[in-house]
């Protein structure tokens, strides 16, 4: 015997397991709104033949927009499942100042969807996922000439984020 719901049963049925899973993800606190970074771990852990870089310059001239790029690449023989948060891939960058206090986060403030998406690299394949720092702080102001790290975060369907290695980002007045 098969049992068939009518169409409007089968959207309500969507829509209430919809509702709930923002519900769980609002319970669980996945926001990234506090001052810290995500928890990490290397990305061998999640994908061990996948190299995950920052692509950020070394040096930028003061107030002028700075591009910031994650760029994970499969170096193994085989194809590599990557299942990775938001509908569109969430990543975070993180600015912090010589004494490791962040001066600006890309998802400070946001809501992440407790949505998981497969990402498949084949041998050599790469992506990009990209920013622009406008460098100001989270309280708006310009950020000081001086010397910071960079670090940007891979968030994953595991509750520890993967993450690139730190860069150092001089900003000067020339």
């Amino acid at each position: 015997m098969t049992i068939t719901l009518p169409r409007v049963a089968c959207r309500t049925l969507a829509i209430v397991a919809l509702a709930a899973t923002a519900c769980d993800a609002a319970s669980r606190g996945q926001r990234a709104d506090d001052s810290r970074p995500p928890s990490a771990t290397p990305v061998s852990e999640h994908w061990p033949t996948v190299e995950l870089t920052l692509v950020v310059a070394e040096r930028a001239k003061l107030g002028e927009p700075l591009p910031i790029a994650i760029r994970a690449e499969n170096r193994g023989p085989a194809t590599v499942e990557m299942y990775l948060r938001g509908r569109t891939v969430a990543f975070d960058i993180l600015v912090t100042d010589s004494r490791d206090t962040p001066v600006w986060r890309r998802l400070e403030d946001e809501i992440i969807p407790a949505i998981v998406q497969l990402r498949t690299l084949a041998p050599g394949e790469a992506f990009e996922l990209g920013t622009v720092w406008n460098q100001r702080t989270a309280e708006g102001r310009q950020a000081p000439a001086g010397d910071y790290f960079v670090r940007g975060f891979l968030l994953t369907d595991t509750p520890e984020a993967a993450a690139t290695e730190s860069v150092t980002l001089r900003l000067s007045p020339e």
